[in-house]
Order: structure tokens, then sequence, then C-alpha cells
């Protein structure tokens, strides 16, 4: 896919995109760290690493969610700004 960096939709497009990404990687995370952690076996450092990992990886999702978010908030803004500027 080309994307014009003139055009701020595309760009409005793309964070669009990371952003339900990121919200379904978050929820699958969400299910996946909830199940491990409700299985109650021996210690194993394996398993614990694993736990590890999928807090650190929820923590990402979220971060992936912030970010654009706030980008998707502020192209918005920008789109909105040039889009009144020109019409007066």
């Amino acid at each position: 896919v080309n994307m014009d960096t003139t055009d701020l939709t595309s760009f409005i497009f793309a964070y669009r995109i990371q952003l339900i990404l990121s919200i379904i990687a978050l929820l699958i995370n969400l299910i996946i760290c909830l199940y491990s952690f409700y299985i109650f076996d021996c210690y194993n450092p394996h398993t614990t690493m694993w736990k590890t990992q999928l807090i650190i990886d929820i923590f990402i999702s979220i971060g992936y969610i912030f970010d654009s978010f706030s980008n998707f908030k502020l192209l918005e803004n920008t789109l909105f700004s040039t889009t009144t500027t020109t019409i007066n």
C-alpha cells in the first residue's frame, strides 16, 4: 500500500488499524494471562518466565494503544484545523 505523506487520512487509517490490533492483542494476552495464573501447578522457572513475559506483553499492548490513540487524536485535530483554515 502506497501511503501519501501529505494526506493525513492515510495516517489516520494506519493508526486506527494499529489501535484495533493493539486492543485485540491486549484482550488475547489478558485471556491467556488469566488462564495461566489460575492454573495451580508446582513451581517451574520456565512457567514463571513465561508468566512474566505475558505481563510485559500486556504492558507493551497498552503502550501501543496509548501511542496509536494519542497519534490518532493528534492527526485528527491537525486534519480538522487544516480543513477549517482552508475553508476560512
